[in-house]
């Protein structure tokens, strides 16, 4: 166990015997945090009773200093020298398993696109993106009926305006005039495009039966046994499953030319791979890092493409999913106008290669000082909650496995929020909280983090004083690494050997649904190499050519 796990044990096994003491907190988990915290403990609530409380106005104690407090630079990190010439040891047991998952709406739609031609098809039946990948238990294509039933429909009408558009010839992909030649022609190339795989005798002898085209069949025969086919490649779980299991897939192996097509396609563009790009190289017997590297410059040369990808990690990477389409305002902005200003602003960092160091150490676009960090950790009185600043950037951006907490009763953390004086500011609030033992377990974890962005107001505005006058001190350490003002801070966020490999593990996250927070050092390592600070974009490029990447262990159902 590293030592900031250690830590997070020490801190639950702290919690538990403090259940009868002081503050031990009523949730499950610190993510919990989220919306009852502010009610509690944030300055200038009117609802903290008392603010001499139990301490009956003495003097508040200095804050205890205890051995668990957050480190950063944890993984081998030596600032100065060989921190990225690390073994890659266990190598085979961080390969990811291979886990299925359906299309979600957007890849169903490009899909439908750029391998059919086909446009304009209603898919608000189909299952939002959240939903996708629920599988029942033991079976890899058992899901619930609603879901073929929608997707049934779905196929008919993409078979229908599929047989449409050749007929007024305005297909994109495709011509026909529905004659033998033609016929003969969709029958053995279709399934190859629309399932994305070479295919099995099995189902080539299935798929003979289905489509039995005669030569002296009419037009509208043809048309209809067409319908037919189409109907049933995109009906079936190996068009819209996204991740299939070669036959001698046992256990562990680089996957197949096909299915890396797959999943660069996917990964990159939200969509099946194009038929250019299926003809180009299926026919590899395995495709080398170098061509996969010049398949993904390929995919990401179009700037649509590039900006739909970059704009959909950092909206996955940074939880704004769901923010983004936030009706609200915040200070007089429609919230997902910042969202959209904010994510626009990263996109021109990762689409020009900036290091990734900027992603954090650029003031101006920063994730952790543009106005949507200011918006979603927000308290609800009129600052902001360090609480949620320290746990949104350990969660997400350091990607430290936050302490599940034992259940506690409400009134306990009620009594430690009585005893704050009213007119304390978020900086003496942290320091009360480090002061009470039972509490100090996690807040010398949760604090450091936060302590280095108090500069920044409730909007994100620089700031010299708090509302009340007091002047604002950010100074602290994280780890062994001190800072004494905002710029300091961020150099020390961003060069972080923490930050980069929880970079990593959500580019990894994309693929292959896998938890953030595992640290991967052969994942660090294949990304970074022996370099401080890649190239966002070439981050990308590193990563799909990375074991974890190409390599997959076939997945374990209960």
């Amino acid at each position: 166990m590293n030592f900031m796990g250690k830590c997070f044990a020490l801190a639950g096994l702290i919690l538990i015997l403090s259940l009868y003491n002081n503050c031990a907190p009523s949730f499950q988990s610190m993510n919990d945090l989220g919306s009852t915290k502010d009610t509690l403990i944030d300055p200038g609530n009117n609802n903290q009773g008392n603010p001499g409380g139990s301490l009956g106005g003495a003097p508040i104690p200095p804050p205890r200093v205890s051995s668990k407090t957050m480190v950063i630079n944890k993984h081998k990190f030596n600032p100065g020298g060989d921190q990225f010439k690390f073994s890659c040891e266990g190598s085979e047991l961080e390969i990811p398993q291979l886990q299925p998952g359906k299309l979600t709406k957007v890849e169903l739609q490009n899909s439908l696109k750029n391998v059919l031609g086909v446009e304009g098809i209603n898919l608000s039946i189909y299952p939002d993106q959240s939903d996708t990948n629920k599988f029942r238990a033991s079976n890899l294509y058992i899901t619930e009926n609603s879901f073929f039933s929608s997707m049934s429909t779905i196929a008919k009408d993409v078979a229908n305006q599929f047989i449409k558009s050749l007929e007024s010839n305005s297909n994109s992909s495709w011509n026909c005039d529905f004659k033998t030649e033609c016929m003969n022609s969709l029958k053995q190339n279709l399934p190859k495009y629309i399932w994305r795989k070479k295919l099995s005798p099995a189902e080539l002898a299935t798929l003979n039966k289905m489509f039995q085209y005669n030569q002296g069949d009419s037009i509208e025969v043809a048309k209809e046994k067409l319908y037919d086919f189409v109907f049933m490649l995109v009906n079936s779980p190996q068009f819209f499953i996204k991740k299939n299991l070669s036959t001698n897939f046992n256990t562990t192996k680089r996957l197949a030319t096909m299915q890396i097509l797959n999943r660069l396609s996917f990964f990159l563009a939200s969509s099946a791979p194009t038929k250019e790009l299926i003809d180009s190289y299926s026919d590899e017997a395995e495709l080398s890092t170098d061509q996969i590297r010049s398949i993904a410059q390929q995919i990401l040369s179009d700037n649509d493409t590039k900006m739909k990808f970059i704009k959909q990690f950092l909206l996955s990477y940074l939880t704004l999913n769901n923010t983004i389409q936030n009706p609200n305002k915040f200070y007089g902005t429609p919230i997902k106008d910042i969202v959209s200003n904010d994510i626009e602003n990263l996109y021109q960092l990762f689409a020009s290669n900036k290091p990734l160091s900027e992603l954090i150490s650029n003031v101006e676009a920063g994730i952790l000082t543009n106005k949507t960090f200011s918006f979603t950790t927000f308290g609800t009185t009129k600052d902001s909650s360090p609480i949620k600043r320290g746990t949104t950037i350990l969660s997400n951006i350091l990607c430290e496995e936050l302490p599940s907490l034992p259940p506690a009763t409400f009134m306990q953390i009620r009594e430690v929020a009585s005893t704050i004086p009213e007119h304390f500011n978020n900086m003496q609030v942290m320091e009360y909280h480090r002061s009470i033992g039972s509490c100090a377990s996690c807040h010398n974890v949760i604090d450091p983090p936060a302590i280095g962005l108090e500069v920044l107001g409730p909007s994100g505005e620089l700031r010299v004083n708090y509302p009340n006058g007091d002047k604002i001190e950010a100074v602290g350490s994280l780890g062994d690494n001190p800072f004494n003002d905002l710029p300091s801070y961020l150099n020390v966020m961003s060069n972080s050997i923490d930050f980069k490999s929880c970079f990593a593990n959500h580019l990894n996250s994309a693929v292959n649904f896998s938890s953030q927070y595992k640290y991967n050092s052969c994942l660090v390592n294949s990304l970074f190499g022996e370099n401080e600070d890649v190239g966002m974009m070439d981050l990308v490029y590193n990563f799909v050519t990375s074991n974890n990447f190409l390599w997959a262990k076939k997945p374990t159902y209960n």
